[in-house]
């Protein structure tokens, strides 16, 4: 029953990243008449670092599901260490690009900071975790990238908690606020609690036995 239930969930979340990721990629065009009317200010003010955040954050999101499925890395383990690469790329654009914007928000400065704070932590964790792939330490390599998973998923609980709130009737710029914090900090709790549980490492190191060699980048 628990297997089945971690399956579930697994295709649940993937089937959410890769909706959200290819729909990001509708952005790449830079028309403003795609954006939302709260977003179209900070995007005239900032094309550039806004395509860039929506297309990296879009392929981050396609590519994340993949990296975290422990097949892919014992079955093709060269595919998993390119799409790492691919990975760790759009989220270092992704994160720079997203910090640019997020102090450009018309939502005020709460939601700037609780933006600007999950490109902080975005960056950090995928950075560590490649780090820790090009040091041979795949452990921890798997946990800094299941932490970098968790706050790439944000733009999947960001849309799914926007559209409770329109669906609650919620004054939308004070749910907005609290969404740039709420849309990662429970993924990031989440991540930790499933990296924490013994239970859940001595499974991940076995999944992983035969992976990626040291030199894996993602």
């Amino acid at each position: 029953m628990a297997a089945t239930l971690r399956t579930l969930a697994w295709l649940t979340a993937t089937a959410l990243a890769l909706a959200i990721g290819l729909y990001a990629l509708r952005y790449v065009e830079g028309d403003p008449r795609l954006f939302p009317a709260g977003l179209r200010s900070n995007f005239q003010a900032h094309p550039i670092a806004f395509v860039a955040h929506t297309t990296a954050g879009g392929v981050a999101l396609l590519c994340a599901p993949w990296q975290v499925w422990a097949g892919l890395r014992r079955r093709r383990p060269r595919l998993h260490r390119w799409m790492g690469r691919v990975y760790v790329t759009a989220c270092l654009i992704g994160g720079v690009a997203g910090l640019r914007i997020a102090f450009g928000t018309a939502y005020g400065p709460v939601a700037a900071a609780g933006f600007a704070a999950l490109a902080v932590i975005w960056l950090t964790t995928t950075t560590m975790g490649f780090q820790a792939a090009r040091a041979g330490d795949l452990d921890r390599h798997r946990a800094w990238m299941l932490r970098s998973t968790a706050l790439t998923f944000a733009a999947v609980t960001l849309r799914l908690e926007l559209t409770a709130a329109v669906m609650l009737r919620l004054d939308f710029d004070t749910a907005y606020q609290a969404i740039a914090w709420a849309c990662w900090l429970p993924n990031l709790v989440v991540a930790e609690w499933w990296i924490r549980t013994p239970g859940r490492r001595r499974r991940a190191r076995r999944a992983a036995a035969p992976a990626t060699t040291p030199s894996s980048a993602g």
